[in-house]
């Protein structure tokens, strides 16, 4: 950040541009220039033709985590003036064409798992931030591309505001519906224009709290300058980016390709990299690598709050001309909050889902060949699917083969895992569709911004946790997976299969929970065509159902060996706050085939044979009844959290509950708040949940009350609250 120009430095050294270093050097346009670096990667492409003026294989080396504005400035006192973008705002990018074997480090590159990541901040309504399209051994790392403002690119369009009023505190606001949606209750709000008195209107970000006919009411807007009467002006659904508030937006984050048919990059490297906060999409397109041995290499990725998609393969307009070939390696990537704004960490606003013009996959592809391994794949809370492959096999002619292992997958709107294509397998995982969490109970994020799901009407909106796409003559291996929640199915058999697929299930649990809007659990199977289990190579063995409205087993012509007990997970009460690590208790104990393949489980522990069912083996927690509390014993408890990097910290907020408030009260320590009191009620007896919840990461202490001891009630010392929680995404420096 404190180089120079390319009048100024050569860029050829890591040292700061000072005018009273002796110019020795020649700079890009022939000067003599100071030995230094340059200030902004813009410097880095020809002034004229903007483009690169970097040779194959050299290296791009920032020095600092910047911020470094790519777009034209000055935009809100960000960046600063390019001539040659001039007017076209757009197009004032990072320009295609990286040559062959480029690297773009980050300042910490080499020891950068959890940051500080150099950022690239998007301004000025670039079309994006980073383009890969089309070059061949680029490598980027240490790297955090996001922008400048916390805006989406969908969401309502303006109101036209015909009147207003003052009275109370409240201002009410008449207005005339536009072109779009009208406005909604809960949403948040923001009123631009001037008054007849001269004032100027001051609801920023407010929240609609009544519609009656042509009158909107919003509570507390804080402004006298509302009093005057037949006032005009336009409303706005506040999250949606405007040119003159919030014009540091950008389209796209990263782009692999970008419209139909575009070429994606062959034998690439993205690793520690973070994509957050990103207008439409975080990163799109595909069709990676040129040859079948080319290897696509993507490891230790955030994909973080972009308020479209996380990672959209599909680049514009593609159906079987966007294919990806070779080797496609994927591991270690959290992508969440998919549809929604990062605000900051922990902290996100304007959700817009399907129904409202929106989207929200954390993960989806297209129709793809080659070979994809996608291995310790975390999605969670997206407004539409967490990982979706359904489509990779809609080319009969070049089936892709996908594996899929240690996958955790929770709280989507949609399905928990789509998976289509050739020879497919999903081993190690968990997929939990909690798919109301979104809609139905924004208490449990008490951090996000007020009204943020406001525009969400699509819970549950793909009916199946889990769905395969067959294709004949090919084969679906689940083994140890965990398939819990609350769609209509558990497991949807779509795609063209009459009795020439091979399913092999073994060693999976499925429960079921009661659907809130619907009052009903979730179906077993389901399938169109001939059942596929009916074909001899099939397998349908050693699995688990509970709780489900088809019963127990799931296909009683085919299965053996059921196991159809509760699975006495150590947290199972709520479909919201699952933990289905296995108690000492469970029947799932070592109540499964030994399969080799599924060896170490999704925590790392070597399965022992007999293993157990599911995607843990478990069995080190006691029960929930292993711990007992006398109901006139008070204790206190404290809850222990981490970040990505395994360091502990104190979050901001922590948010503490009960599971039956009438059975137990919890009440936070006001100078420390991981610490609370908890205080059973009187005469009550039975299991009941203590509950912290920070950011992402959820804690939870199971309690069983029992009779009073005898003598006067007492309080008893700190107890950790389980092992310390990860919160996905938190490092120690962003």
């Amino acid at each position: 950040m404190d180089g120079g120009s390319q009048s100024d430095c050569t860029g050829h050294t890591a040292a700061a541009y000072s005018s009273k270093l002796v110019r020795n050097k020649r700079g890009v346009k022939g000067a003599r220039v100071a030995d230094c670096a340059f200030n902004n990667p813009f410097w880095l492409l020809d002034q004229g033709s903007w483009t690169w003026l970097t040779a194959a294989h050299d290296t791009i080396q920032f020095d600092d985590v910047g911020p470094f504005p790519v777009g034209q400035g000055p935009s809100k006192g960000l960046g600063q003036n390019w001539p040659h973008c001039g007017i076209y705002v757009v197009d004032c990018v990072l320009p295609r064409g990286l040559p062959e074997g480029t690297k773009i480090l980050g300042a910490n590159a080499g020891h950068c798992t959890n940051g500080p990541y150099t950022v690239l901040m998007g301004i000025q309504r670039a079309y994006w931030v980073l383009t890969v399209e089309a070059t061949q051994g680029v490598d980027v790392e240490c790297i955090a591309i996001t922008q400048g403002d916390h805006c989406s690119a969908v969401g309502n369009n303006p109101t036209n505001i015909t009147s207003t009023k003052m009275q109370g505190g409240v201002a009410t606001l008449g207005w005339a519906k536009g072109y779009y949606d009208p406005p909604r209750v809960g949403e948040p709000f923001t009123v631009r224009g001037t008054t007849n008195g001269g004032g100027v209107f001051n609801v920023t970000n407010k929240l609609i709290t009544a519609i009656n006919g042509a009158t909107l009411t919003i509570a507390s807007p804080g402004s006298p300058d509302l009093a005057q009467q037949a006032e005009t002006g336009t409303a706005d659904y506040a999250g949606r980016c405007k040119d003159d508030e919030t014009p540091n937006y950008v389209t796209y984050g990263l782009v692999f390709a970008q419209g139909a048919g575009a070429q994606g990059p062959a034998n690439f490297t993205l690793k520690d990299v973070v994509v957050r906060g990103i207008s439409n999409t975080g990163i799109l397109g595909s069709k990676l690598n040129l040859k079948p041995t080319d290897k696509f290499t993507m490891s230790n990725v955030l994909i973080d709050g972009n308020a479209v998609s996380g990672w959209e393969t599909d680049g514009g307009g593609c159906t079987t001309n966007c294919e990806s070939q070779g080797t496609m390696d994927i591991s270690n990537v959290l992508s969440q909050w998919s549809g929604c704004v990062w605000v900051s960490n922990g902290v996100y606003g304007f959700c817009v889902d399907q129904p409202f013009g929106g989207a929200g996959d954390n993960l989806v592809m297209i129709a793809t060949g080659g070979t994809w391994h996608w291995s310790h794949i975390t999605s969670k809370n997206g407004m539409q699917d967490c990982f979706d492959s359904l489509h990779t096999g809609d080319d009969p002619h070049n089936l892709p083969t996908i594996t899929v292992e240690y996958m955790y997958s929770e709280g989507c709107e949609g399905a928990a895992i789509k998976m289509g294509g050739g020879d497919m397998s999903l081993r190690n995982s968990i997929g939990i569709s909690n798919c109301e969490e979104m809609k139905l109970h924004p208490e449990n994020f008490p951090n996000n911004l007020p009204g943020w799901n406001s525009f969400l009407g699509a819970n549950c909106r793909a009916n199946d946790s889990i769905i395969f796409s067959l294709n004949g003559g090919h084969t679906l291996t689940v083994e140890n997976v965990d398939n819990l929640g609350q769609q209509g199915v558990a497991w949807d058999f779509a795609g063209s299969c009459n009795g020439d697929c091979v399913v092999v299930m073994q060693n999976n649990t499925t429960m079921g929970f009661k659907n809130e809007s619907g009052d009903a659990y979730m179906a077993g199977f389901y399938w169109t065509y001939p059942n596929p289990f009916a074909n001899p190579a099939s397998k349908l063995t050693n699995n688990h159902y509970y709780a489900l409205r088809t019963g127990c087993p799931g296909d009683p012509a085919h299965d053996s060996n059921a196991v159809c007990a509760d699975p006495l997970f150590v947290a199972e009460a709520d479909v919201n706050h699952l933990n289905a690590h296995l108690t000492t208790g469970s029947p799932l104990l070592h109540a499964g085939v030994y399969l080799p393949a599924t060896s170490p489980d999704y925590d790392g522990v070597v399965r022992p044979n007999p293993q157990s069912i599911g995607y843990v083996e478990g069995g080190t927690v006691p029960p929930p009844s292993g711990y007992h509390l006398a109901n006139d014993y008070q204790v206190r408890v404290q809850a222990a959290f981490v970040d990505a990097g395994g360091k502990p910290v104190i979050p901001a907020t922590i948010a503490w509950s009960v599971s039956d408030p009438a059975m137990m009260t919890v009440t936070p320590d006001s100078s420390n708040q991981a610490v609370a009191m908890i205080t059973p009620a009187a005469g009550k007896l039975g299991h009941v949940q203590v509950i912290a919840k920070a950011e992402s990461a959820t804690a939870t202490f199971d309690v069983l009350l029992t009779a009073a001891e005898s003598g006067p009630a007492v309080s008893g010392t700190i107890t950790t609250l389980g092992d310390p929680q990860p919160i996905p995404g938190r490092t120690r420096r962003q």
